[in-house]
């Protein structure tokens, strides 16, 4: 019994991830909104790729010189290849 209880406890919890969240609008709420738009996004010339801690800024200069090529590396890289998909 205790292992049905549990199992469906889970599904349960489980069960709530599974749903997309909506926001639906409530125009008599907001009178002063006249019309919705969608605005596109600009695709940015540059994905810059950031390693939040990176090993090479522990060792002073050339640590920082070394962790700052390396970013530059990858961010040349990355950019390239959603360049390449898009």
């Amino acid at each position: 019994m205790c292992r049905y209880l549990t199992a469906s406890v889970l599904m349960l919890v489980l069960s709530a991830c599974m749903s997309v969240p909506q926001q639906h609008f409530n125009q008599a709420a907001n009178p002063q909104i006249k019309r919705i738009a969608v605005v596109p996004v600009n695709k940015p010339s540059e994905y810059v790729v950031e390693i939040v801690h990176h090993p090479g800024n522990s060792f002073g200069l050339i640590g920082g010189l070394v962790a700052l090529t390396e970013t530059s590396s990858k961010t040349n890289q990355f950019t390239t290849r959603v360049g390449r998909q898009a």
